[in-house]
């Protein structure tokens, strides 16, 4: 009896054990609005206590782009600043340290900034819904985040609260994210498990930080300094006395609101 209850333990201290060692790393191809739909790929690093989520190149998109799914075209006037150039997701502090870029001028300049937030997105799990991604079978999740309603596939076969950008907090690693209007793809491509690198996380990420909520109102800042500019560029080459009004149907970042 006494051997039976120290092969129990063992076990579990075993599965335990292997659980907190899993590293791996997931290569996502992700589809925003704001880049004119053109492929951006991208990189997750993670283990049990940290993730990483990294640029690893950007394709150029399109002067004219139409949305296939609901017919939308779109005219890319600006240099987008939403793609995410290094996310760092603290899964035992729950925090998320990014280095996030604002175009400003139009886009002809940018400038760097380290934001610092708490885990904040709320799921809603729905059991009776499967999907297959590769060789593992996904649940699904939804979320209202930041002016955005997600839907979200993620698999407990691999135990670890991670996901693509600053999706987190479910109880298996995120493989796949779209928001409801089709404007925000993340599709996980491939899966590497065990992932032998180093998580190396720059020191510099975490120097000079600001709350979102600050690099949100910078970002509204350069947003109309950069419409002043864009209207002012078109103004010049029209006749003198014209006007120009511009359509305003919203915002295509990511996080419209927070």
């Amino acid at each position: 009896m006494r051997n039976s209850f120290l092969l129990t333990i063992c076990f579990f201290f075993f599965q335990y054990c292997s659980i907190a060692q899993i590293q791996g790393k997931v290569s996502f191809k992700t589809f925003l609005a704001k880049n004119g739909y053109a492929a951006i790929h991208e990189e997750l690093i993670f283990s049990s206590q940290k993730s990483i989520y990294r640029l690893v190149k950007k394709d150029k998109p399109e002067k004219v782009v139409v949305n296939e799914e609901n017919g939308s075209v779109s005219l890319n006037v600006q240099i987008p600043d939403s793609v995410h150039y290094f996310i760092v997701s603290d899964l035992k502090t729950k925090t998320i340290t990014s280095r996030a870029f604002i175009t400003e001028d139009n886009g002809e300049t940018y400038k760097a900034y380290n934001t610092t937030e708490s885990f904040s997105i709320q799921w809603e799990l729905t059991n009776s819904e499967t999907m297959q991604i590769g060789n593992y079978i996904c649940e699904k999740a939804t979320t209202d985040f930041r002016g955005r309603l997600y839907v979200a596939w993620y698999t407990e076969q691999i135990p670890v609260s991670a996901g693509p950008w600053k999706f987190n907090g479910l109880p298996g690693l995120i493989l796949k994210v779209e928001d409801q209007s089709g404007d925000v793809k993340f599709y996980a491509e491939k899966v590497e498990i065990p992932f032998k690198a180093q998580l190396v996380i720059p020191s510099s990420i975490y120097e000079k930080t600001i709350s979102i909520q600050k690099f949100a109102e910078l970002r509204k800042i350069a947003d109309e300094k950069s419409d002043k500019a864009f209207r002012a560029k078109v103004l010049s080459k029209l006749p003198r006395g014209s006007t120009i009004r511009l359509t305003e149907d919203g915002t295509n970042e990511i996080e419209k609101v927070f």
